[in-house]
């Protein structure tokens, strides 16, 4: 049976007008305010931060971001302060509001960015995102830039088009040629962009080098320097479109591509003179000719099928050239080399509708453009003079060639030379010594016995032209009708 000592406890332990009587212990005692009731803690902040764009960025376009609602336990809070930052720049924005867009523009690079908040008695709260963002313009080298010493400056943009998905890889699945170089085995993007950036140094430079008179012999100052004043970055399948004259087959889509770089204002203002693009290589279905002219004087006298109208017209003459990154430089200088051969041949018809000075005597072909070249003077593009072989660069043969005294009337002094003799030129090559050496030191060899800066050769008791400076002014050879001779 229950005492009756228990029996009062039990009693005094029921709550009474908010108040607890004689549960403490053995005997009753009062308290002034409830006891044992917890203080609930705070559900813990939690935010998001999304990127609702594509998966990279370039550098001239905005990030485009979606900050999460705040919540605390599943319901929403505000914060007291909310500020987004990132690893390579710093401080972005603060002041942010939950639950909204925000977009803003980042340098290039691999960036973490973090959303940082704070939520009073709910606690701080941090997300973080990884952004990639590439460069719209790639650093252009002290190497690139050949003017210095020349006396006619050449300013050259660069176009590179390399697809990808992730900024990271190249799209094979667009850019599918099988020949890699190994300057860009991994198939990375940035390795095609510092192997497009090789391209046009070792371009610059021989381009530059074959203005030098005789150059091979001496230290002569070049005529032409060339320098890359720009090197711009597309990040997807270049422009294409119907090719007119075959609808089975598609074209580069070339005022496209030069609309989308405001080419008109660096021609016109900006004194740009040549476009050189670097592409992947897109088969023989799609045409992009190895150089395309835009001329207000002549039309279109290039390496193409001189469409009139597949280029913008602007008030000064520019090239395009169509280079692809899966080759060398001496690929893209090759295409210079038909680009000259096209210019100097207008202009030898011009004189008298005949291909006879330069084909004819220059090259070694009297009969061009039927038969074949005769080893022993120039060569061309195709041939160095100690072949008549097609590329036949590295054959074996050996000829006397008057190439490095030539004269008109053939009456220079002839020197031995061969694949052998073309290699051991000592050009100062930036970065060392490229692949397919002999063939670009024999475009250089080349140029350098084109009729430069004070030749003093004769045609026919008439002094040749600078035959780089009617290249170069081409609206001014043009208008004042010059001839390749005086």
């Amino acid at each position: 049976m229950r005492s009756t000592k228990a029996y009062w406890r039990l009693l005094v332990c029921l709550p009474i007008l908010g108040a607890v009587y004689g549960c403490g212990g053995g005997d009753s005692s009062s308290s002034s305010g409830p006891t044992g009731t917890a203080t609930p803690t705070p559900a813990p902040a939690t935010i998001s931060l999304t990127n609702v764009g594509p998966s990279f960025y370039v550098d001239d376009t905005e990030i485009k971001l979606k900050i999460g609602p705040a919540t605390a336990g599943g319901d929403p809070i505000t914060a007291t302060s909310l500020s987004l930052s990132s690893d390579l720049q710093g401080q972005i924005a603060d002041n942010l509001t939950p639950d909204t867009a925000i977009n803003f523009r980042l340098n290039d690079g691999a960036h973490k960015l973090t959303l940082t908040g704070d939520f009073g008695a709910n606690g701080t709260a941090s997300a973080t995102l990884d952004i990639l963002v590439l460069p719209r313009h790639a650093p252009i080298p002290e190497t690139a830039k050949r003017a210095g010493q020349s006396d006619r400056r050449v300013p050259v943009v660069v176009v590179t088009y390399i697809p990808t998905e992730d900024g990271v890889n190249l799209d094979t699945s667009v850019a599918d040629y099988n020949v890699i170089p190994a300057d860009w085995s991994d198939k990375k993007v940035q390795s095609i962009i510092d192997y497009s950036t090789t391209l046009s140094v070792r371009s610059a430079f021989m381009l530059t080098e074959m203005s030098r008179f005789r150059g091979h012999k001496d230290n002569t100052q070049p005529y032409l320097g060339y320098e890359v004043v720009d090197h711009i970055i597309y990040y997807k399948p270049y422009p294409q479109k119907d090719y007119p004259r075959d609808p089975s087959q598609k074209i580069f889509d070339y005022k496209a591509a030069l609309g989308g770089i405001s080419a008109q204002r660096l021609v016109e203002n900006e004194g740009v003179k040549e476009f050189w693009l670097m592409t992947y290589f897109a088969g023989d279905d799609v045409k992009l000719w190895e150089s395309n002219m835009a001329s207000p004087t002549t039309g279109d006298i290039s390496n193409s099928d001189r469409a009139q109208d597949d280029l913008p017209i602007y008030a000064n003459t520019y090239i395009v050239y169509g280079n692809n990154y899966h080759r060398t430089q001496a690929e893209a200088v090759h295409n210079h080399g038909h680009q000259i051969e096209a210019m100097l041949d207008y202009l030898d018809l011009r004189a008298n509708g005949l291909h006879d000075l330069f084909w004819g005597s220059f090259v070694g072909w009297p009969s061009f453009p039927s038969g074949s070249m005769t080893p022993g003077s120039c060569g061309w593009t195709h041939s160095p003079p100690y072949t008549n072989e097609n590329y036949g660069y590295l054959n074996g043969s050996q000829v006397q060639s008057n190439c490095e005294d030539w004269h008109p009337d053939g009456t220079g002094a002839t020197t031995l030379v061969s694949a052998n003799y073309m290699d051991s030129l000592g050009y100062n090559w930036p970065g060392g010594n490229p692949p397919q050496k002999v063939e670009s030191n024999f475009y250089i060899w080349w140029g350098q016995n084109i009729p430069g800066k004070n030749n003093n050769v004769k045609y026919g008791g008439r002094e040749l032209n600078n035959w780089w400076e009617l290249l170069n002014d081409w609206d001014d050879t043009s208008s004042s009708s010059k001839l390749l001779y005086k």
